[in-house]
């Protein structure tokens, strides 16, 4: 099923989309605008993604992996050949 919209376009931004369609980067004008709504709906899912990930590693860090970054990263640290400046 689809649906019909009316979109109103300041004559600038409407003269850029025909000049993107005329460019062949879209075959029409209301391809172009399927394609930057999908973009705002895909975009906008990814950030509520983001932002459900990023409160469930707040509730419960992966302690784990926190300390095991460390280790490595103090491990490499180490390893390497540093000369006495002091």
């Amino acid at each position: 099923m689809t649906a019909q919209l009316a979109v109103k376009l300041p004559d600038e931004l409407l003269a850029r989309l025909d000049q993107l369609v005329g460019e062949g980067r879209f075959a029409s004008r209301s391809e172009a605008v399927r394609d930057g709504i999908s973009r705002v709906v895909r975009d906008a899912e990814r950030e509520r993604i983001d932002v459900a990930f990023a409160a469930g590693f707040a509730r419960h860090p992966d302690d784990d992996s926190l300390a095991e970054a460390e280790r490595l990263a103090t491990e490499a640290i180490a390893d390497e050949p540093w000369e006495r400046w002091w």
